[in-house]
C-alpha cells in the first residue's frame, strides 16, 4: 500500500511541478496558473469558446514585456473551436484545463507556437526558445453537442426557406423537375443513350453554372470539359449526386440547394454568395469505367 501511495505521489509531482511562483508545469511542458477557477465541465475538443486574450513576449533589450495582441484594445473577443493540439503543451492544452468563467496565464514555447499553430516562422525579434505569455479569460463555452444542435437547427431552417424559393423558381419557369430525397432537383433536357456512371467511374462533363438570377459564375465553354471520379467527394455533393442520375450523352439542369453546394461560406471570394442556390446546365460527355 505504501509503495502504491509513493508511486501515485511521484506521478502527481511529474504532472504538476511547482515553479515556485504559483505556476505549475505539466509533463508536456505547459506552464500555467489558473487565477479564477469555476465549477463546471472542463473545455473539451470540439467545444466552441469566446474569450479575451492578451499575449506577449519578454524583450531582454527593453527589459520588459511587449504585447503582441490584446482583445481589450481591439474591442472584440476571440471566438474559436477547440481543436486537437498541434504539439505537446500548446494553447489548446491550456484551454482544456479551464471551464467557462475561468481566467489563466500560460506560457508556451514561441518556436512551436509560431511554426505549429500559427503556421509561420517565429519572428526574429522574439528570442529562440523563449515563452509567449498568454493571459486568458474564458467568457463563454458552447459544448460540442449543443453547438451541433444549433448548427443542425440553422441548417434545417435554411433548407426549409430555400426549398420555398426553389419551388417558386421552378413553378415560375414552368420546369418539369424531379426531386431527390436530399433536396436536389433536376430537369433532363436531352435523354442519354449510354451507360450511367457508378461510384469511382471518371466522368467527363461540360457545364455552365449560374445563380437563380441568371448570372453566370463559371463555365467550361471555350475550354476542356471537366473530368473527375464520381462519388469520391472531389466536387460539391450536388454534382456527385446529380451527374450519377444521367446516362452518357444526356443534358440536364441541376438545381442544387446550398447545403449540397457551398453552404453558408459561399465560394470564389463572394462570386457565389453564402447559402446560394446553384443552377448547372450540364452535359455528360463520357463515362470511363473504374
Amino acid at each position: 500500500m505504501q509503495k502504491k501511495l509513493i508511486l501515485i505521489s511521484a506521478v502527481a509531482m511529474a504532472l504538476l511541478q511547482s515553479c515556485g511562483d504559483g505556476f505549475k508545469t505539466t509533463d508536456d511542458g505547459l506552464t500555467y496558473k489558473i487565477h479564477t477557477e469555476n465549477e463546471g465541465a472542463k473545455i473539451t475538443e470540439g467545444d466552441y469558446i469566446s474569450m479575451d486574450m492578451i499575449y506577449s513576449y519578454h524583450s531582454d533589450s527593453l527589459d520588459k514585456d511587449s504585447v503582441l495582441f490584446n482583445t481589450y484594445e481591439q474591442g472584440r473577443k476571440v471566438d474559436l473551436m477547440i481543436m486537437k493540439p498541434t504539439f505537446k503543451g500548446d494553447l489548446m492544452d491550456a484551454l482544456m484545463l479551464c471551464t467557462a468563467g475561468d481566467s489563466m496565464t500560460c506560457k508556451i514555447n514561441a518556436d512551436s507556437l509560431f511554426t505549429r499553430t500559427f503556421g509561420f516562422p517565429r519572428p526574429e525579434f522574439i528570442p529562440a526558445g523563449s515563452p509567449i505569455t498568454f493571459q486568458l479569460k474564458i467568457n463563454k463555452v458552447t459544448p460540442k453537442a449543443k453547438l451541433q444542435e444549433e448548427l443542425d437547427r440553422e441548417k434545417a431552417t435554411q433548407i426549409g426557406a430555400e426549398k420555398k424559393i426553389i419551388d417558386q423558381y421552378i413553378a415560375d419557369n414552368k420546369l418539369q423537375a424531379k426531386a431527390t430525397g436530399t433536396g436536389l432537383q433536376y430537369i433532363i433536357t436531352r435523354e442519354g443513350t449510354g451507360i450511367m456512371p457508378q461510384s469511382g467511374d471518371t466522368v467527363v462533363v461540360k457545364y455552365t453554372g449560374k445563380l437563380l438570377d441568371g448570372k453566370v459564375f463559371d463555365s467550361s465553354e471555350g475550354r476542356e470539359a471537366i473530368r473527375f471520379p464520381i462519388g469520391e467527394g472531389q466536387v460539391i455533393p450536388g454534382w456527385d449526386e446529380g451527374i450519377a442520375l444521367l446516362k452518357k450523352g444526356a443534358k440536364a439542369t441541376l438545381v442544387i440547394p446550398s447545403h449540397l453546394g457551398y453552404g453558408p461560406n459561399g465560394a470564389g471570394g463572394g462570386v457565389i454568395p453564402a447559402n446560394a442556390t446553384l443552377l448547372f446546365d450540364v452535359q455528360l460527355i463520357d463515362v470511363v469505367k473504374k
